[in-house]
């Protein structure tokens, strides 16, 4: 069997990350694997094992690739095309079309569309439940990451919700231990230095991290301690001028993307999510599996339904930043212990991997 997954770049982004852990464990139990990228290249490639086959589109915008994708249709038929998101779906089922070829296509959804929708300006973000209803309505099979993606995806693109299967991302791999296990670099991360509170995503308003910084300043106000964001992006300015504002300069790390960040996920005090919306939260699964306490807000949609509704880790408010700040410093004082082993099974790349080969041989 031959699985094309169709993704627009390896860029850094969840997206990428289960693209590239499904990718490795669809190779690892013996499909052959062609990753189909709209431009080739991103730090992310480094991820794939050698012999998954990457396919260069060669396109600035997925929708200009369609020509491209009905050639890799007709020189590799694939038996499966795997399509991260809507518009790479909409990519798959034109180019089907053209090609004359019956490829199955599995679209993917990772986000809450309702919350996309809501914080973007533009026509084709109006029109979305429209053309998300028309495109996936065209595909074979419809997965959604979460049970709250799959239900606010059913709504709003008004698709029967019994279309929509639920399968979690391949988040738990045997790299993330490995890589969790070499030294950390970052003086704050020594022994005998202020306990560390670790945020890790990319800096824009979907994680919120404007409220997490204020929330950092109310437990610097009672104890000692530090706060490092991993990740870049378009807030960075912002973020910036906001710890000058707070006057935590020399208590709050924008080191930017880390390559490794399972490292840093070890040695952290507590873990916190602070964003506004998820579909997932692949970050949110990595820490866990490595041990950190975890704080996290009750966004839609994804957390709760990975922190079994509070039993891993504590929930609190979305932008809410004196709960956060209470979360933090109630876990700081007394971290808590719980063996999450058994939950975090049905993230694992190799349970996740038995769904999607489930799916597409029936």
């Amino acid at each position: 069997m031959r699985l094309a997954l169709l993704v627009p770049t390896m860029k850094i982004g969840g997206v990428e990350i289960v693209f590239a852990n499904l990718a490795n464990g669809l190779r690892e139990r013996g499909v052959e694997v062609d990753l189909v990228l709209g431009q080739a290249g991103g730090d992310l490639v480094r991820l794939l094992e050698m012999n998954v086959h990457i396919w260069d589109l060669n396109c600035t915008h997925m929708i200009t690739g369609i020509p491209a994708v009905v050639r890799y249709i007709r020189t590799r038929e694939p038996d499966v095309v795997i399509a991260a998101m809507t518009h790479c779906t909409a990519v798959a089922v034109l180019a089907c079309k053209i090609a004359r070829k019956k490829t199955r296509i599995v679209a993917t959804e990772h986000n809450t569309m309702s919350q996309v929708i809501a914080n973007a300006v533009g026509l084709k973000y109006r029109l979305m439940p429209l053309w998300s209803h028309l495109t996936l309505n065209a595909a074979d099979s419809i997965v959604a990451v979460s049970y709250g993606v799959a239900d606010d995806l059913a709504h709003q693109s008004r698709i029967n919700r019994e279309k929509i299967r639920v399968i979690y991302n391949p988040v738990i791999t045997d790299r993330i231990y490995s890589s969790a296990a070499t030294v950390v670099d970052h003086p704050w991360f020594s022994d005998g230095e202020p306990p560390v509170i670790l945020a890790v995503g990319r800096l824009d308003p979907q994680k919120d991290f404007a409220v997490l910084i204020r929330a950092f300043r109310i437990v610097r106000s009672y104890r000692d301690a530090r706060l490092v964001i991993l990740g870049e992006g378009p807030d960075r300015q912002r973020i910036e001028r906001l710890v000058i504002e707070a006057d935590l300069v020399k208590d709050v790390a924008l080191p930017g993307f880390a390559q490794n960040p399972y490292k840093f996920m070890r040695k952290a005090a507590v873990f916190v999510s602070s964003s506004a919306w998820e579909g997932f939260g692949v970050a949110l699964v990595e820490a866990l599996a490595l041990g950190a306490p975890v704080v996290a807000t009750d966004c839609p949609n994804g957390p709760s339904e990975i922190l079994c509704k509070g039993r891993y880790g504590v929930l609190v408010p979305v932008g809410d930043h004196e709960a956060i700040a209470q979360a933090l410093l109630s876990v700081l004082d007394e971290p808590p212990r719980r063996d999450a082993s058994g939950h975090l099974d049905q993230f694992t790349s190799r349970h996740i991997v038995s769904q999607y080969l489930s799916l597409v041989e029936c």
